[in-house]
């Protein structure tokens, strides 16, 4: 099935569960267009690349090198947010509306894989298409799995159609409110306003005591 966003082809799942949406205040999003229940998967995708991270600095050159050289596989990447407005009109282009220089294209390269990479083996990342998609919550209804060959997005707990589907983007969820949130803007550069964010801050409450 085919995802869409305004005047582009963003993938091809391989199931047909969720839909593509856009909103101002936070871009891109996936919802549900069905219901799930806890534990069924709502879709998987192949990833975009594969990037050895224990080769270093330099397994990273080789693999944003093969990328910009792949046309294919480089629209893909440069749909991925890089740190910049949501849904910006044309990713691959700079500031000057120039096409981006090899220079802007490895400072680029960096910042989507930071933002957007998933854990696959023990040691490596992986970039998706469709899995990039999805928001952060810090009570999320969805999980990711790596497979041998692809990435399984699974409900952690009953989603119902037109619901949006989250997954988090950062494994320690435990702490403050605050904690959280330092975390977040830190390394995903936004600030949280998922429900678990919007409540009372139940770990820094203090309970009145009894008379």
């Amino acid at each position: 099935l085919a995802q869409t966003v305004p005047g582009k082809k963003v993938c091809a799942l391989s199931s047909g569960g969720v839909v593509l949406r856009s909103r101002k205040r936070d871009g891109r999003f996936l919802t549900a267009l069905r219901h799930f229940a806890s534990g069924d998967l709502i879709f998987k995708e192949r990833p975009i690349c594969i990037c050895v991270r224990q080769g270093g600095a330099s397994s990273l050159l080789k693999e944003a090198n093969r990328v910009a050289n792949d046309t294919h596989c480089r629209s893909k990447v440069e749909q991925l947010w890089d740190g910049g407005e949501p849904d910006s009109k044309d990713t691959s282009r700079g500031r000057d509306g120039c096409k981006s220089t090899a220079g802007e294209w490895m400072r680029r390269w960096f910042r989507i894989l930071d933002l957007n990479s998933f854990a696959w083996g023990e040691k490596d990342v992986a970039l998706f298409l469709a899995g990039s998609m999805f928001n952060h919550s810090c009570h999320p209804n969805a999980r990711y799995e790596a497979g041998q060959e692809h990435g399984m997005f699974f409900a952690t707990r009953p989603i119902s159609p037109g619901e949006e589907v989250t997954i988090a983007y950062w494994t320690s969820l435990w702490g403050t409110t605050h904690r959280r949130q330092v975390e977040l803007r830190k390394n995903y550069m936004f600030t949280c306003t998922c429900s678990l964010c919007l409540k009372p801050d139940s770990l820094r409450s203090i309970a009145c005591p009894t008379p």
